[in-house]
Parts: structure tokens; C-alpha cells; sequence
């Protein structure tokens, strides 16, 4: 083999790779956005649901930037965990998720662009960022009318010192 011969199969195989990780970093960021955008409408659907949540966090209860958000996937892609940001008037917390898929496709990516399901097996909002007090709540469990979510956190610290 030449010299020429020798360069050109290297130059073919480096843009073949390049374009092979480009092309890999791009499907994987799809992946994260469409995990997100969906996470963010299951948070939106349970935080209207709440409205002792949405009284600690403040008026508009807001999702942070999709930049300040993490997305990871486990289990070849069957289990997501999502944290986003939450802000309000009065505070501002993370709401962490966590998914399994129901069957379907491989991709997370296309499970979710042909409408696949996915059950969310934990929902909560850590309220009180930056702050020396923060509780933790689920959005998935009922809100005790009754209790006001810092008699909650009260009763469970205390459950905490107790066992």
C-alpha cells in the first residue's frame, strides 16, 4: 500500500466515526428532551392536583429550565429518573421521578414518540431548597385535607427521632 492509499482509508474511517458520534450524542439528547417534556407534564398534571404543594412553593408554580434538569435511564432503558427544578413565589424545590416502561420499543425515544406508557413509581417535591428546613412530598399519595404539609414533615421527623 502507498503512502496516499494509507491516508485516504484513515481519513474515510475518522469521518465515518466522527459521524457515527455525532449521530449517537444527537439520538441520545432526544432521548433525554422527550423524557423531560414528558416528565414535566406528568409534574404539572399532580402539582395541579395539590394545592397544599403549590401554597408552600408560592403563586405560578413553575419547571425549571430542561438545562437544570437530569435525565438517566437504567436497566437498558426500561427504568428513567427524572429530577427537574420547581420554583414558586416562596420557595423553590426538586421534584424527583422515577418511571418503569411498560413494554414496547428498545428506544426510550421511540416508546415515546409511538405513545408507549410508562408507570411512575415515585413522585416527590423537595420543598425548601436552600433552606435548613426541607420536607419531602409525594405527589402521588393523597393529601391529608386535614394536616398542612409542615404538620406532615413535623409528624415524620418525629417518626425519624422515634425509630
Amino acid at each position: 500500500m502507498t503512502t496516499n492509499t494509507i491516508k485516504g482509508v484513515f481519513g474515510k474511517a475518522t469521518r465515518l466515526a466522527l459521524l457515527g458520534a455525532c449521530g449517537y450524542a444527537t439520538y441520545d439528547a432526544l432521548n433525554d428532551a422527550a423524557m423531560y417534556y414528558l416528565a414535566t407534564r406528568w409534574l404539572g398534571e399532580r402539582l395541579n392536583d395539590r394545592q397544599d404543594v403549590k401554597g408552600q412553593l408560592g403563586d405560578d408554580p413553575e419547571m425549571g429550565p430542561w438545562h437544570d434538569a437530569s435525565v438517566s435511564f437504567s436497566h437498558h432503558g426500561m427504568v428513567a429518573s427524572i429530577n427537574v427544578p420547581v420554583r414558586g413565589s416562596a420557595k423553590g424545590g426538586d421534584a424527583i421521578i422515577r418511571a418503569v416502561r411498560k413494554g414496547g420499543l428498545r428506544s426510550p425515544l421511540l416508546h415515546n414518540a409511538t405513545g408507549g406508557k410508562w408507570d411512575i413509581m415515585a413522585m416527590d417535591v423537595l420543598l425548601g431548597m436552600h433552606s435548613n428546613r426541607m420536607i419531602s412530598v409525594s405527589l402521588l399519595d393523597q393529601p391529608e385535607e386535614s394536616m398542612s404539609v409542615e404538620e406532615r414533615a413535623r409528624r415524620a421527623r418525629a417518626m425519624g427521632e422515634q425509630g
